[in-house]
């Protein structure tokens, strides 16, 4: 009977301890779970979170995700891919719930991030990187103009051939001119369309801008990046409208100067068929097709003039 009582003294002790082990309120550890630093927004709504593992700007993001998933991506089905912390929209962090629990550091931006959606995302202060580069903001002052680098230039020659024909004294001349020329050409590659987000190493660059479709013109003034350097900032100029007036003009005068020359010569011709004394060109006919021949060649030169008008582009760094 005492080998029982004692059995039971023990038993219940044991139960006691376990309790008061097992009392609520006893302080615990936590350690939450880290979140994921990047994220990628299609834009068809879908939002996936991970850490971003490659980027190629205007090409396509990889994404791995917290189960290890590989998910690769096209950027023209991106609307923004890059920090969580930078996404348009999103909620600033709430405070831990425990003080005295340290919070986590902020997670690198990944490498190369880029920002294309239908709004610029806030600015943001420099951000430092491990490899050294810079993350620069591209702003622009009109819609879909993309940035350019200059990747290679060359010179082009050749020679241009005009020709002219002219009246006076009662008869026509016609002469050739050969004039030789020199070109320069540049060889360029899209980096992104504006408002996006770059990892520019340090360096002086050439850059070029290029709107909707349309081809890229470059600054010809070298930009310099540094690990300071925040901002790109992008102004396109078009000058389209003025070139379209004078290929119209130049048509317009070609046609209607032609046609008055051609009229006199005919007309003045013909006269002189008539009267059977082979004269020159009437006096009264001279005038209208020297008319018709300025007409023309005034109409050319305007034209030349008006559609050699090349678009202005500024690109500052600040």
């Amino acid at each position: 009977m005492a080998h029982l009582t004692s059995l039971a003294l023990l038993l219940s002790g044991a139960a006691q301890v376990a309790w008061a082990q097992a009392e609520p309120g006893a302080p615990r550890a936590y350690s939450p779970a880290p979140a994921a630093p990047d994220v990628v927004r299609l834009k068809n709504g879908g939002l996936l979170r991970g850490t971003i593992s490659e980027l190629v700007p205007g090409e396509s993001v990889v994404l791995v995700t917290a189960t290890g998933e590989v998910r690769r991506f096209a950027m023209r089905d991106v609307e923004y891919a890059g920090p969580a912390a930078g996404l348009p929209g999103a909620a600033a962090p709430s405070a831990p719930a425990a003080p005295s629990t340290p919070a986590a550091p902020a997670a690198p931006a990944a490498p190369g991030a880029t920002i294309g959606g239908l709004s610029p995302a806030p600015s943001t202060p420099r951000t430092t990187r491990s490899d050294g580069r810079a993350e620069v903001r591209v702003t622009a002052d009109a819609p879909e103009l993309t940035l350019h680098q200059r990747v290679a230039a060359d010179v082009t020659t050749g020679a241009a051939v005009g020709f002219g024909f002219g009246f006076g004294g009662g008869g026509a001349a016609s002469g050739v001119s050969v004039t030789p020329y020199a070109s320069r050409g540049a060889t360029y590659t899209p980096l992104c369309m504006a408002p996006c987000t770059l990892a520019m190493s340090p360096g002086v660059y050439y850059l070029a801008v290029s709107q909707a479709d349309g081809l890229p013109v470059g600054d010809n003034r070298p930009v310099t990046i540094t690990a300071d350097t925040t901002t790109i900032r992008t102004e396109f100029e078009s000058y389209a409208g003025v070139r379209t007036a004078g290929w119209l003009l130049g048509g317009a005068t070609f046609l209607g100067g032609a046609a008055l020359s051609v009229w006199a010569i005919t007309t003045g011709a013909s006269e002189c068929a008539d009267s059977g004394t082979g004269c020159t060109l009437p006096e009264d006919k001279v005038g209208p097709a020297i008319a018709g021949a300025v007409v023309v060649l005034g109409g050319a030169l305007a034209s030349y003039i008006m559609g050699s008008i090349d678009d202005d582009v500024t690109v500052v760094v600040e």
